[in-house]
């Protein structure tokens, strides 16, 4: 049977209070007690994910210790690292990724953890997550990836980052557009500088 946040029988209560109090030691009493993977709201988060989301690194350091399972989804899929990369929380992602965490994990809209920080524009993230080699050339459900993200929202810094890590500048996604039909129509001009070295680099390389 799977807790939700309204069982205040099994105590799912008392820890998320704990947990948004930032009471560190009484929560991390109240974790000995619990099976800790158990614990889920009614979204499917685990007190990980939750701790992700209240952006609480000592917190989640004690929770990772207690669950050693660092990569159980939600009910869309997400990994805990996947939400830390979204938010752009640079000392969480580091946790979770010493604790092993899928670099590369998807959610259902088949975005990576890379993807989703890309997207946001979080620059120090997406630096960690090239480190430990995450695949800057996935591709989401739509075909698109990081560096299409980046570039249609103009995060001139991760574009960088993706192209000195090798993401191909010229791929398409379902629709035909690339990186540099994003940037060029939203009028990203750094962007489109950057891109375009990357692309008369590519053609010099074929040539």
């Amino acid at each position: 049977m799977v807790e939700t946040m309204d069982d205040e029988a099994n105590g799912n209560q008392d820890l998320s209070a704990l947990l948004a109090s930032g009471k560190v030691k009484e929560l991390k009493t109240a974790l000995a007690a619990v099976d800790s993977l158990a614990w889920k709201d009614g979204h499917g988060n685990t007190l990980l994910h939750r701790a992700v989301c209240e952006a609480r690194p000592c917190a989640t350091k004690i929770i990772i210790d207690a669950m050693g399972e660092v990569d159980v989804p939600n009910c869309d899929d997400e990994t805990p690292l996947a939400l830390a990369a979204a938010r752009g929380k640079t000392k969480i992602v580091e946790m979770l990724l010493a604790a092993r965490a899928n670099v590369d994990a998807r959610d259902k809209q088949r975005r990576t953890p890379l993807m989703k920080a890309s997207d946001s524009g979080h620059a120090g993230v997406v630096a960690m997550l090239i480190k430990h080699r995450a695949d800057v050339n996935a591709v989401d459900r739509h075909q698109e990836t990081g560096l299409m993200m980046a570039a249609a929202w103009g995060h001139h810094k991760v574009v960088q980052a993706l192209v000195r890590a090798g993401a191909a500048c010229e791929v398409p996604n379902k629709e035909g557009w690339t990186a540099m039909s994003f940037a060029q129509d939203l009028g990203h001009i750094d962007v489109v500088k950057i891109l375009d070295k990357c692309s008369n680099g590519a053609a010099s390389r074929a040539a």
